[in-house]
C-alpha cells in the first residue's frame, strides 16, 4: 500500500479533528477548510492530503451500516485501494429510520471534492467509530470547496 504514496510528492497528513457536538455543523467544517487549505496549499506547497473520515457507532449503528454499504459501491474513481487491518464490517441493524440511509454530510462533501475514500473501515475502539481512509488532491479541494465558499459568502 505505501509504495503507491511514496511515488507522490508533497503529501500532508491531517489527523483526527474533534469538534464539540454543539458545533458539528457545516460552519465549523467550512472554517476548518478555509483556514487549512491556504496553509497547506501555499505555505507547505502540498499537492495531496490524506487522513481519515469517521462515523461514530454509539447510537448510530444503522447510519454506520448504510454509510458503509454506500462506500462499498463507490466507483474506482471515487475509491482508493487501502486496506484496513483489521477490516470491520458493520452488521445489519435491527431497525432504522429513513434518515439513517443517507451518508453523513461530511462524507458527501468529501465525495463532491473528488476525494477518494477507502471501501474498508477500521474500528477505532478508543473513539468507538469507523474510520475510512481519505486521499485528495489539494487543487481539487481549492476548486470545489474553498473557492465555492468564498464566492458564496
Amino acid at each position: 500500500m505505501f509504495h503507491k504514496f511514496s511515488e507522490l510528492s508533497n503529501i500532508v497528513e491531517i489527523g483526527r479533528t474533534c469538534v464539540h457536538p454543539r458545533y458539528r455543523n457545516g460552519r465549523a467544517l467550512s472554517m476548518l477548510w478555509l483556514n487549512l487549505v491556504p496553509t497547506v496549499l501555499w505555505k507547505m506547497k502540498a499537492k495531496h492530503l490524506m487522513g481519515c473520515v469517521s462515523i461514530r457507532l454509539e447510537d448510530n449503528k444503522a447510519r454506520a451500516y448504510y454509510t458503509h454499504q454506500h462506500l462499498k459501491k463507490m466507483t474506482a474513481k471515487q475509491s482508493i485501494d487501502v486496506k484496513a487491518k483489521p477490516a470491520f464490517e458493520p452488521t445489519h441493524p435491527e431497525y432504522s429510520f429513513p434518515q439513517d440511509e443517507r451518508i453523513p454530510k461530511l462524507f458527501d462533501v468529501y465525495l463532491k471534492m473528488n476525494t477518494r475514500l477507502s471501501k474498508q473501515a477500521y474500528h477505532d475502539e478508543s473513539f468507538n467509530c469507523l474510520d475510512y481512509f481519505v486521499f485528495l488532491d489539494v487543487n481539487e479541494v481549492a476548486k470545489k470547496f474553498v473557492l465555492n465558499k468564498m464566492v458564496n459568502r
